[in-house]
């Protein structure tokens, strides 16, 4: 287990308001290719492409912040618990700001994790763009591939898979009011307080 954050879910007004200072947004490519691979702790699904970007736009000031979303990350259990309670497992959309600020000599980029829980339900709704990707062979192929890790393949045309990474995001929104955000910590060893170019 890695050095676990506990998500404190939000708290509605009577009118369903959460008081948050920011919105979301984001334009995510339909299709990106991907690469799969284990560092020991989790699968990791590497975006190989420009993959859009995400938005968080603050209420106050209009002041904005674009990130990329550069992985996938797959873990279980869950590294995150909500409210002290510890799920199944996780899928976090790791993401990069854009622009990166200085500060002296070194130049700094923030990083943005989404986090949406996975506790396993046989009712759930199907994910059929990580399905596409064929994840029974994920940990068989990380294995015997190591870091290197392998290009999934579409088994009707033996080429390399897509991931549908637009389709994906629109049904986390839509389903998945316990997803969550935060933004400026790797979790993943070495942890280093921003994710540095």
């Amino acid at each position: 287990m890695q050095a676990p954050i506990n998500i404190i879910a939000p708290v509605e007004d009577k009118l369903g308001n959460t008081g948050l200072p920011f919105s979301i947004d984001y334009n995510f490519a339909h299709s990106v290719p991907v690469l799969v691979q284990s560092n020991g702790v989790e699968i990791v699904v590497k975006l190989l492409e420009n993959a859009g970007a995400f938005k968080i736009v603050y209420r106050v000031d209009g002041r904005m912040l674009s990130f990329h979303p550069r992985q996938i990350s797959f873990r279980f259990p869950a590294e995150h618990t909500i409210n002290s309670y510890r799920l199944d497992g996780e899928i976090i959309i790791v993401c990069e700001e854009v622009t990166p600020y200085d500060i002296g000599a070194l130049s700094i980029t923030n990083g943005l994790e989404f986090v949406i829980p996975i506790q396993f339900n046989p009712s759930a709704p199907e994910y059929e763009e990580l399905n596409e990707l064929n994840p029974d062979m994920w940990r068989i192929e990380v294995t015997k591939n190591g870091f290197h890790g392998y290009r999934p393949k579409d088994p009707l045309t033996s080429k390399n898979a897509k991931f549908k990474l637009r389709s994906f995001m629109h049904k986390v929104m839509l389903l998945r009011s316990d997803s969550s955000m935060y933004m400026g910590t790797a979790t993943t060893p070495p942890c280093a307080g921003n994710y540095k170019q």
